[in-house]
C-alpha cells in the first residue's frame, strides 16, 4: 500500500462522521503492516468505529491489538488509554467486575508512570497528600478512579456505604464525576454524616 493510501484511509476513518461509513471503509484495508510500519495505531481508530455502533465486544478486541503495538516505559501512555477505552466499552455491556479490572489496570499503568501505588492515587484523588509529595491527578484519572469505584459498587465487590463515602470524599477534593453522580443523587458530600 502506497505512502498516499493509507493517509487516504487515515484520513477518511478520522474525518467521517458516519460510523458505518468508516467501518465499511475499514473492512477495506488489507494491509495493515503498512499502518504498523508507519506508526499509525489503525487497531484504535478501528476500536473507535466499532465503539460507536455499539459493537463494544469487537472493539475491545481492537484496543487489545493497538495496546499490543507498544513496548516498554514509552508504552504507558497508550496503555493507560486502551484499557481506559476497554473498561468503557464492559461498562457499557454492563460487565463491571470486567470493567473494574481494566481501569484497575489502567491506574496501575498511572501508578508505574509516576512511581506511585493505589494508595497514593486515592489519597491524591481526595487532595490528601502531605505538603512535599507531588500530585499526579488528572482530569482522566478523576474518571478511571470514579469509573473503578463504580463498577466495584456495582458488581458487588464494595458495599454501597463505602462507594458513598469514598465517592463524597471525592467530590468534596474536586472531582467532577464523583459531584455529578451525588448531585443527581440528591446527595450533599459536605453532609455530617460523611464526614
Amino acid at each position: 500500500m502506497s505512502r498516499g493510501l493509507g493517509d487516504v484511509y487515515k484520513r477518511q476513518l478520522l474525518m467521517n462522521n458516519n460510523p458505518q461509513t468508516a467501518l465499511n471503509i475499514s473492512n477495506e484495508i488489507s494491509d495493515f503492516e503498512f499502518f504498523k510500519d508507519n506508526k499509525i495505531d489503525i487497531y484504535r481508530l478501528i476500536g473507535f468505529i466499532h465503539q460507536d455502533l455499539g459493537n463494544y465486544t469487537n472493539a475491545i478486541r481492537y484496543f487489545e491489538q493497538s495496546s499490543n503495538l507498544y513496548e516498554g516505559v514509552s508504552a504507558y501512555p497508550q496503555w493507560l488509554k486502551n484499557f481506559k477505552l476497554m473498561a468503557d466499552c464492559y461498562y457499557d455491556l454492563e460487565d463491571y467486575s470486567s470493567a473494574a479490572k481494566y481501569y484497575n489496570f489502567a491506574l496501575e499503568v498511572h501508578g508505574m508512570m509516576h512511581d506511585i501505588d493505589m494508595p497514593y492515587i486515592q489519597k491524591d484523588s481526595k487532595n490528601k497528600l502531605k505538603r512535599k509529595q507531588t500530585s499526579y491527578r488528572t482530569d482522566e484519572i478523576d474518571y478511571i478512579l470514579y469509573q473503578l469505584l463504580f463498577c466495584k459498587e456495582r458488581s458487588g465487590d464494595w458495599s454501597t456505604e463505602a462507594f458513598l463515602a469514598e465517592v463524597t470524599a471525592m467530590a468534596r477534593a474536586g472531582n467532577k464525576y464523583a459531584t455529578r453522580m451525588l448531585n443527581q443523587a440528591g446527595i450533599d458530600p459536605y453532609a455530617d454524616c460523611w464526614r
